[in-house]
């Protein structure tokens, strides 16, 4: 999908906060972390502080978002 979209489009953010759940729902909180560290800022520059997907981030909440590229 980023090849498609690139890195900073607010849909490949969300599905990279997604995986990273994933990787803490399976155990893996250093993967996790990472990942989340790396993604928020760039997810709250693209979205603002006050955008649901973003506030969603503070309760390590999954965003509601497909994880297919649009076309």
């Amino acid at each position: 999908m980023r090849g498609k979209i690139g890195d900073s489009h607010p849909l490949a953010l969300c599905c990279a906060i997604n995986l990273a759940n994933c990787h803490g729902d399976a155990g893996d909180l250093d993967a996790a972390e990472a990942m989340e560290r790396q993604t928020v800022p760039q997810l709250q520059e693209a979205l603002g502080d006050d955008h649901p997907d973003v506030n969603a981030l503070h309760g390590w909440q999954r965003i509601g978002r497909d994880l297919e590229a649009p076309n």
